[in-house]
């Protein structure tokens, strides 16, 4: 399975004025799943679509890449917590790595409200 670029995310970012980067080899070790969950609306993830997203996963498939956020050493999702879920139900190997859009926004107001 591997990563790929996702045209409407981009164009989304880009809308909206957020800057980005495409970071390559990402570890997964360092994404704070529960992070992502914490600060998203969504307020879980549904255990069905994750389960069937990892065992596709298993196979040649592409994925479009999530967005995370950068903080300090470490990453949280903005958006792709299900496709994440089940990657992390198939991976074997705490080392595995992820490509990701990467996004560093420290707004105190959005911070402070979703604490």
């Amino acid at each position: 399975m591997k990563w790929v670029k996702h045209v409407l995310a981009e164009q989304n970012l880009r809308s909206l004025g957020i800057k980005f980067d495409v970071e390559q080899n990402i570890p997964f070790n360092m994404i704070d799943l529960e992070e992502g969950k914490r600060r998203q609306v969504r307020l879980k993830v549904n255990p069905d679509t994750a389960v069937g997203y990892g065992m596709k996963m298993l196979g040649d498939t592409a994925w479009h890449m999530t967005i995370l956020q950068k903080e300090k050493r470490r990453y949280w999702p903005w958006s792709g917590n299900q496709r994440l879920s089940g990657y992390s139900m198939v991976v074997n190997d705490i080392s595995q790595y992820i490509d990701a859009y990467v996004v560093e926004i420290h707004d105190p107001v959005t911070s402070g409200l979703s604490r």
